[in-house]
């Protein structure tokens, strides 16, 4: 019997490092947004986006809108193979809060139910050898069937006593998982199952998250980020790519539910030209008021304040007058020296 440990490969780098306080501070304000939200609303919300979505990656052919039919029990026109992915999803995900996700038997449980009545070992490791295709290219095999127990084990005692931070540990496991290939079939739809039940024993606003949805939408970058970290041997690139798309799912979904919510909603705007925008704004009209601003730059408001605040800190705008009759003097611009 195979005794020896297994350490992942993979490394810290600067960018996760910032990914992880990044995701921290996000996570402490949608907690807080949590509060006066509706929690059943958005239970409901995100078992509907994440099962569509993962299931969509996967090529299956209901629409969101028959996702949800599901759910309510209606009847919807499609392949049976689809309807049924789409049932056994909504039945484990009812299931996540009683799996331990530190539970090797309890993740070959979340597979049967997952896989029931369409692959032949649903709930069991592989007895064949199985590839990835694209096209009729292979572009990746999965580790022989013989070795699958034992490296699944590996991996599992791995996650137990690992001190990595929880937020690693599931891009890890959803790396080294899908890069073992342990089942028949449903790889990806488990390892994404799976570190979403990694994340919400770690903190449960995680129930209501569908980091799916961001996957689903950034498929190719996914993928590409699998076959950076397969050339390279080790996992740090999907790291990254998976916190990007926590961070990002985080952001949107406090913006949708909790307008008020102090964030960045687009993460990608350069605070430089951000701030240029403002102050040309203002030059143009001085009276012009915040709310204005963030509409005509499709900024959210609490992040046009905190640009105003900066710029008055470093003394480049000022504002003359009460907030009703006043107006703004633009100084000098951010790039002037």
């Amino acid at each position: 019997m195979y005794t020896d440990k297994y350490t992942p490969p993979y490394e810290i780098t600067d960018i996760i490092s910032n990914q992880l306080v990044e995701i921290g501070e996000l996570v402490g304000i949608y907690h807080g947004g949590l509060k006066s939200a509706s929690i059943p609303h958005l239970r409901k919300d995100n078992k509907i986006q994440t099962v569509f979505s993962s299931l969509a990656i996967e090529n299956n052919q209901l629409s969101e809108e028959q996702v949800s039919a599901l759910l309510e029990g209606k009847r919807v026109l499609g392949k049976q193979k689809d309807i049924l992915e789409v049932q056994n999803a909504f039945r484990v995900y009812d299931m996540l809060s009683d799996l331990d996700p530190y539970s090797e038997q309890d993740f070959l449980k979340a597979h049967e139910v997952l896989t029931e009545n369409l692959v032949f070992q649903a709930g069991n490791y592989r007895k064949g050898e199985v590839g990835v295709f694209q096209g009729d290219a292979v572009i990746h095999m999965g580790s022989p069937a013989d070795l699958v127990p034992h490296l699944m084990n590996q991996l599992f005692t791995w996650l137990k006593t690992s001190r990595a931070h929880p937020l690693i540990k599931s891009c890890v496991f959803h790396y080294e998982m899908v890069f073992i290939h342990p089942f028949e079939d449903g790889n990806g739809r488990i390892a994404r199952l799976w570190q979403s039940n990694i994340l919400r024993l770690w903190n449960p606003v995680f129930e209501f998250l569908p980091v799916e949805t961001l996957v689903y939408e950034n498929q190719e970058d996914y993928y590409k980020a699998i076959q950076i970290s397969d050339h390279e041997g080790n996992s740090t690139a999907f790291i990254e790519f998976m916190l990007n798309m926590i961070s990002k799912a985080l952001k949107e979904a406090s913006v949708k539910n909790f307008n008020d919510v102090n964030i960045d909603v687009n993460p990608d705007v350069n605070k430089q030209d951000l701030a240029e925008r403002i102050l040309n704004l203002i030059e143009q009209s001085p009276k012009i008021r915040i709310k204005d601003i963030h509409k005509q730059l499709g900024i959210s408001a609490s992040t046009v304040d905190r640009r105003i605040a900066e710029l008055k800190k470093a003394g480049i705008l000022i504002r003359k007058g009460n907030k009703r009759s006043g107006e703004w003097i633009v100084i000098k611009h951010t790039s002037q020296k």
